[in-house]
């Protein structure tokens, strides 16, 4: 279901001020349109830790994305079959 007006990740990025350029881009929203602060932003949603420790990433400015890379997890199937465990 879809979070109440403003209350979602789009209106706790507008709490903390993360430039709505940037919360546009990452939610693909048009960088021209006004559905996103229309409709899912309000005035209500105050700046929590939570949404420093979820968007503050935003406020930055700068970016990188690192090659991926593989980490083992405990209690996982060692497989190389794909999709989804029969058992």
């Amino acid at each position: 279901g879809e979070a109440p007006e403003g209350r979602g990740e789009d209106g706790c990025a507008e709490a903390i001020r993360v430039p709505r350029f940037r919360g546009n881009g990452l939610g693909g929203w048009s960088q021209n349109g006004r559905t996103r602060e229309l409709h899912y932003m309000g005035p209500s949603v105050l700046p929590s830790p939570e949404a420093y420790e979820l968007l503050g990433w935003l406020l930055d400015g700068s970016y990188q994305a690192l090659p991926p890379s593989w980490e083992r997890r405990r209690g996982a199937a060692d497989t190389a079959e794909p999709g989804e465990p029969t058992s």
